[in-house]
Protein backbone atom coordinates (compact mmCIF):
# COMPACT_ATOMS: atom_id res chain seq x y z
CA UNK A 1 0.00 0.00 0.00
CA UNK A 2 1.43 3.43 -0.54
CA UNK A 3 2.20 5.86 1.52
CA UNK A 4 -0.64 8.65 2.07
CA UNK A 5 -0.43 11.83 0.96
CA UNK A 6 -2.68 13.10 3.49
CA UNK A 7 -0.78 14.68 7.02
CA UNK A 8 -1.01 11.88 9.30
CA UNK A 9 -3.24 12.15 12.27
CA UNK A 10 -4.17 12.74 14.44
CA UNK A 11 -6.11 15.27 13.29
CA UNK A 12 -8.40 17.47 15.96
CA UNK A 13 -10.71 20.27 16.73
CA UNK A 14 -8.80 23.51 18.72
CA UNK A 15 -10.02 26.64 19.65
CA UNK A 16 -7.93 30.25 19.49
CA UNK A 17 -8.95 33.08 22.33
CA UNK A 18 -9.52 36.20 20.18
CA UNK A 19 -10.36 39.85 21.09
CA UNK A 20 -11.50 42.16 19.09
CA UNK A 21 -10.72 45.69 19.73
CA UNK A 22 -12.51 47.02 17.51
CA UNK A 23 -15.85 45.83 19.26
CA UNK A 24 -14.04 45.16 22.88
CA UNK A 25 -15.33 41.62 23.02
CA UNK A 26 -13.78 38.43 23.46
CA UNK A 27 -14.38 35.17 21.62
CA UNK A 28 -12.86 32.30 19.58
CA UNK A 29 -11.62 31.05 16.59
CA UNK A 30 -12.85 27.45 15.68
CA UNK A 31 -10.18 25.84 13.93
CA UNK A 32 -9.23 22.52 12.39
CA UNK A 33 -5.92 21.03 13.79
CA UNK A 34 -3.93 18.97 11.16
CA UNK A 35 -0.18 18.05 12.38
CA UNK A 36 1.30 21.47 12.90
CA UNK A 37 -0.66 23.56 11.60
CA UNK A 38 -4.26 25.35 12.33
CA UNK A 39 -6.43 25.98 9.76
CA UNK A 40 -9.45 28.49 10.80
CA UNK A 41 -12.66 27.92 10.23
CA UNK A 42 -15.66 30.61 11.47
CA UNK A 43 -15.11 32.64 14.63
CA UNK A 44 -17.52 33.47 17.30
CA UNK A 45 -17.52 36.52 19.84
CA UNK A 46 -19.73 36.87 22.88
CA UNK A 47 -22.91 37.25 21.97
CA UNK A 48 -22.40 36.98 18.53
CA UNK A 49 -22.05 33.33 17.30
CA UNK A 50 -23.23 33.00 13.96
CA UNK A 51 -26.25 30.86 12.68
CA UNK A 52 -24.21 28.29 11.36
CA UNK A 53 -21.88 28.20 13.94
CA UNK A 54 -23.10 24.64 14.97
CA UNK A 55 -23.21 23.38 11.85
CA UNK A 56 -19.03 24.25 11.57
CA UNK A 57 -18.50 22.26 14.21
CA UNK A 58 -19.90 19.34 13.24
CA UNK A 59 -18.36 19.76 9.78
CA UNK A 60 -15.05 20.09 11.90
CA UNK A 61 -15.58 17.12 14.00
CA UNK A 62 -15.94 15.12 10.80
CA UNK A 63 -13.07 16.84 9.32
CA UNK A 64 -10.63 15.82 11.99
CA UNK A 65 -12.04 12.10 11.39
CA UNK A 66 -11.50 11.72 7.89
CA UNK A 67 -7.89 9.65 8.56
CA UNK A 68 -9.37 7.57 11.40
CA UNK A 69 -12.39 6.67 8.47
CA UNK A 70 -10.21 6.14 5.72
CA UNK A 71 -7.90 3.50 8.02
CA UNK A 72 -10.78 1.75 8.85
CA UNK A 73 -12.40 1.79 4.96
CA UNK A 74 -8.74 0.27 4.16
CA UNK A 75 -8.88 -1.99 6.62
CA UNK A 76 -12.69 -3.20 6.03
CA UNK A 77 -11.75 -3.52 2.02
CA UNK A 78 -8.91 -6.07 3.22
CA UNK A 79 -11.64 -8.02 5.55
CA UNK A 80 -13.79 -8.14 2.63
CA UNK A 81 -12.22 -8.57 -0.19
CA UNK A 82 -12.62 -12.36 -0.61
CA UNK A 83 -16.33 -12.42 0.20
CA UNK A 84 -18.30 -9.08 -1.23
CA UNK A 85 -20.01 -8.65 -4.37
CA UNK A 86 -18.52 -6.81 -6.97
CA UNK A 87 -20.98 -4.11 -6.65
CA UNK A 88 -19.98 -3.79 -2.48
CA UNK A 89 -15.82 -4.06 -2.54
CA UNK A 90 -15.98 -1.81 -6.34
CA UNK A 91 -18.23 0.79 -4.67
CA UNK A 92 -15.93 0.67 -1.52
CA UNK A 93 -12.59 1.16 -3.45
CA UNK A 94 -13.78 4.16 -5.84
CA UNK A 95 -14.95 5.69 -2.38
CA UNK A 96 -11.19 5.07 -0.59
CA UNK A 97 -9.65 6.04 -4.59
CA UNK A 98 -11.65 9.07 -4.65
CA UNK A 99 -10.26 10.10 -0.96
CA UNK A 100 -6.80 9.41 -1.69
CA UNK A 101 -7.26 11.74 -4.66
CA UNK A 102 -6.22 8.87 -7.02
CA UNK A 103 -9.48 9.34 -9.20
Amino acid sequence: MAAPRHTPGPWRIGYTRAFDADMGEHGHTLNLVIGDRIIPLISAGVGNCPDDYEEWKANARLMAQAPKMLEALNKLEESIEDWASGWEINKLRALIAEAKGEV
